[in-house]
């Protein structure tokens, strides 16, 4: 007769809904509490999670611009870069990636733009598209430390681009 009880979904179902319909005992003394063991907690965030959480944190605490008070931007250019510089923000490295792709593709004399996809390519772990990518950088004193900072970028490691 117990099997048959506790075989029957209907008849748990409703035992654990009374319980939960009862409601907690508020009514404990506070000294009920003492001589509870509860260990720390044992959780170890990966570096990349704590990047992620820092940036989302950063990312909610700007304040909402209305769209009518946002002036449009007079350098096209300008306006590349800070989408690129908010999709790194937001983590999105495989749509700055695409951007800034497109950019250099349509102006490929500015090194200020492959640096940047560089920079990505690093962030990104894409060993061979940095490669790739360093191999078509104009070499000059100007960019030589952006480059050199890059290569560091890079050097850390981290998986292909998707």
């Amino acid at each position: 007769m117990l099997d048959q009880l506790l075989g029957n979904p209907l008849l748990l179902g409703l035992i654990a809904g009374s319980a939960f319909l009862r409601g907690p005992d508020l009514d404990l003394p506070p000294s009920s509490f003492e001589g509870l063991d509860v260990s720390a907690p044992s959780v170890t965030l990966s570096p990349a999670v704590v990047a992620a959480s820092a940036a989302a944190a950063v990312a909610a605490e700007k304040p909402a611009v209305p769209a009518d008070v946002v002036a449009p931007a007079a350098d096209p250019r300008a306006a590349l870069l800070a989408e690129v510089d908010e999709s790194l923000v937001r983590g999105r490295l495989n749509h700055a990636a695409d951007l800034l792709e497109a950019a250099v593709a349509s102006e490929p004399q500015r090194s200020d733009l492959r640096l940047k996809l560089m920079e990505v390519y690093a962030r990104q772990g894409d060993q061979d598209a940095f490669a790739g990518q360093e191999r078509k950088l104009a070499v000059n004193d100007a960019n030589q430390a952006e480059r050199a900072g890059a290569r560091r970028g890079a050097g850390r490691g981290g998986r292909a681009r998707a």
